[in-house]
């Protein structure tokens, strides 16, 4: 069974990739890896923001989603680097083919999936991928989504969740690409486990470091012709980025059921 690959060079995509080629269970390969360049237009989004606030600048500054915490960003980071990474080595296999491109939608992109046959597409941060791409793929082509489907679909979504007061609702999906965001059957559902240290910053590895076996574990059924997927039922709702302020209101909130249901579960372990 052939796998490739589409996603973005960052620290976690990295980790993801490299435990991926090393755990996958034969007869099953990583083919290519599809590096996707084209950034988000943060920018321009918070200048038309700002815009549509005026006059009251206060929300247009404080409130807009598009200005993103570059210290946060800083912080993230490194607490993936540290820990994904410990001897500092993030080089991927040398015999992995690898690509980057500007959108995983354009002509070099589709050049190099015709030279690159496979039967699943993992599509892991890229923007949206068209059918042209998707359907490529000979037997399914799967999207890595942190969010419990279908209620929290679009961006930061486990963010969403805790701040609306559900932090248990945090969870990473693996569903069929469609032709719209996070709309796909659902092939498998995990919600995150309230490690002792989960926080805004290490929010993103915990959900990477769960990604890992629910990938594994779906690609073995995959191989074993043991795979059911569940339409999505109801009709959810797609959120946007979380501006900072409310970023940090969700990440105390994180911590604090992390810490509080952690405590629960020694208590209950430590009763006769």
């Amino acid at each position: 069974m052939r796998i490739g690959i589409l996603t973005t060079d960052t620290p976690h995509h990295r980790y993801f990739i490299r435990e991926l080629y090393r755990l996958l269970p034969a007869p099953a390969h990583l083919s290519f890896v599809m590096f996707e360049t084209k950034p988000y237009p943060w920018i321009s989004r918070a200048k038309a923001f700002f815009i549509q606030k005026l006059p009251n600048a206060w929300i247009g500054l404080l409130g807009n989603p598009y200005l993103q915490s570059k210290n946060l960003a800083r912080s993230v980071l490194a607490y993936e680097r540290a820990r994904f990474f410990v001897d500092g080595d993030d080089a991927l296999p040398p015999d992995l083919p690898l690509i980057t491109v500007a959108d995983v939608n354009d002509a070099d992109a589709a050049a190099f999936l015709d030279q690159h046959p496979t039967d699943i597409l993992f599509v892991y941060g890229t923007g949206l991928v068209k059918p042209s791409v998707y359907r490529r793929a000979a037997v399914a082509a799967i999207n890595a989504h942190g969010g419990l489907l279908p209620n929290y679909r679009g961006l930061d979504t486990n963010l969403w969740a805790a701040l609306e007061g559900h932090p248990e609702d945090m969870a990473i999906t693996l569903h069929h690409v469609a032709e719209k965001f996070d709309t796909g059957d659902i092939l498998a559902e995990q919600r995150l486990q309230p490690a002792p240290d989960l926080s805004l910053v290490s929010l993103r590895y915990h959900v990477t470091v769960t990604l890992v076996p629910m990938t594994l574990n779906l690609l073995s059924r995959f191989l074993a012709g043991n795979v059911a997927s569940a339409p999505q039922t109801g009709s959810g709702r797609y959120y946007g980025p979380m501006p900072h302020l409310m970023k940090i209101r969700a990440g105390r909130i994180i911590a604090r059921w992390a810490a509080r249901t952690h405590m629960q579960a020694r208590i209950q372990e430590s009763t006769p």
